[in-house]
């Protein structure tokens, strides 16, 4: 499957990039597909609560949760600790933002921890990068990180564009603003040359990883209204349309 990895960002409140997720999974997998939210801690159960599209009820078995424009779709709440071994049809890793309580969870990592360990860690949150290769490898179809734009994870920056990773940016830039790198929103998108082959870069690399194989898109760039990637001329059967840039994740499509 292209794009198994799917970071989905926000601006202010992670409510309705939550909603436009769930609905992408519907659509595609179906809704009695299994639907798996993930939290570095089980306070990120908060972020369902919060948004009010999911009626939560508790039993014996800890907290239920039905998503109220498709209740027939089952779906489960685990911290990632408790994740482990499992799996599910698909799935979505909460609060991707760099805080004490996101992920990672900048209280464990402690340096503190190494002078009470027999062997401290080499790499910095170590063991947090473990837990998210843990929660990124629990589906069965595709899982979407929902990110804070403005303060991204740090491990946000360690992922670049490919056949197993997109980027869903929903927030809508102004027309003065259409070449500005989507990822980091302050580089530019650049013409790079390549071995055979030019491509469109963003002008804070290798900080910033962002990429295009379609140059084109700097002489009209127009982003898609579906998930913030690039409108691009392709041929279809006999003719010609518009398409985005993160097909076949992104679908929308429009006449020239």
């Amino acid at each position: 499957m292209k794009y198994p990895l799917v970071f989905w960002g926000y601006d202010e409140e992670p409510r309705d990039a939550l909603n436009l997720i769930v609905k992408k999974i519907i659509d595609e997998f179906g809704s009695e597909k299994s639907i798996l939210f993930l939290g570095r801690t089980n306070y990120d159960f908060e972020i369902l609560k919060k948004s009010g599209l999911f009626k939560i009820s508790s039993n014996v078995r800890g907290e239920k949760i039905s998503y109220i424009d498709s209740p027939e779709t089952p779906m489960t709440f685990l911290s990632v600790h408790k994740s482990k071994g499992l799996e599910a049809d698909n799935v979505v890793i909460l609060n991707f933002k760099n805080d004490r309580l996101g992920f990672p969870n900048q209280i464990s990592d402690d340096p503190i921890l190494n002078y009470v360990l027999t062997n401290g860690e080499i790499f910095l949150f170590a063991e947090e990068r473990r837990l998210f290769y843990v929660a990124i490898t629990r589906t069965k179809n595709r899982t979407f990180i929902l990110t804070d734009n403005k303060s991204p994870s740090i491990f946000f920056g360690e992922f670049s564009e490919s056949e197993r990773t997109c980027f869903v940016f929903t927030n809508k830039n102004s027309s003065k603003e259409k070449t500005k790198c989507p990822m980091c929103k302050t580089g530019d998108l650049l013409e790079v040359p390549g071995k055979g082959k030019n491509f469109i870069g963003c002008s804070n690399f290798p900080k910033c990883r962002y990429s295009l194989s379609d140059i084109t898109i700097l002489q009209n760039p127009k982003q898609c209204p579906e998930c913030g990637g690039f409108l691009v001329k392709r041929k279809g059967r006999g003719h010609w349309f518009v398409g985005c840039t993160n097909y076949p994740f992104c679908k929308h499509t429009e006449e020239m």
